[in-house]
């Protein structure tokens, strides 16, 4: 299933860009690895250098998680779950960020489920995010009252941003909007 993953994204701040790379360098090399970094040296927002990384098989996952966890440290200023499609791929994800503190986490699927809102919340309260930005376009709930996973989940943050995806939006039974109440707070 991660063959055909989208590639990891990182963005250190312009400050930490040396020291990033430095780590990188010195850490012992991931040996019978298939893991693809590119460099690309575009300017962004005081970033200097963004890498990707494409991890190829499970062993890739563990060895080169690791490998980067140990160049990047115990924070980070963003992370992002996008388009975890199978449970395995979402599960895998979250585990990778057990132990990192994220400031801001963004979540964006083509839909919610029971499933997901536990791992949202699982990942949330482990990694201590501050700022907590979600996007779906169709909600599926079946075990969990939709408007008790916001009130629960708005515990953990600081803050919570909701986004409805730009493609029409699917609701199911009789919910007319996007989370099927009316006037709760």
């Amino acid at each position: 299933f991660l063959a055909s993953s989208p590639p990891c994204w990182m963005y250190p701040y312009k400050n930490k860009s040396a020291l990033f790379e430095l780590r990188m360098k010195l850490r012992e090399p991931l040996h019978g690895s298939n893991t693809t970094v590119h460099r690309t040296h575009f300017t962004l927002s005081g970033r200097p250098n963004i890498y990707s990384f494409k991890l190829n098989t499970m062993v890739d996952v563990e060895n080169s998680w690791a490998h980067l966890r140990g160049a990047m440290g115990r924070r980070i200023e963003r992370a992002a779950m996008k388009q975890c499609i199978t449970k395995e791929t979402l599960l895998t994800i979250s585990s990778m960020l057990d132990t990192i503190k994220i400031e801001k986490l963004k979540v964006a699927n083509d839909k919610l489920s029971s499933t997901f809102a536990k791992v949202i919340t699982r990942t949330v309260i482990k990694c201590e995010v501050d700022h907590l930005f979600m996007s779906f376009r169709k909600l599926v709930f079946r075990k969990v009252n939709p408007v008790a996973f916001l009130i629960d989940l708005s515990t953990f943050v600081k803050s919570m941003h909701l986004y409805q995806s730009e493609k029409k939006t699917e609701f199911e039974g009789s919910r007319r909007f996007f989370f099927g109440c009316e006037d709760i707070e």
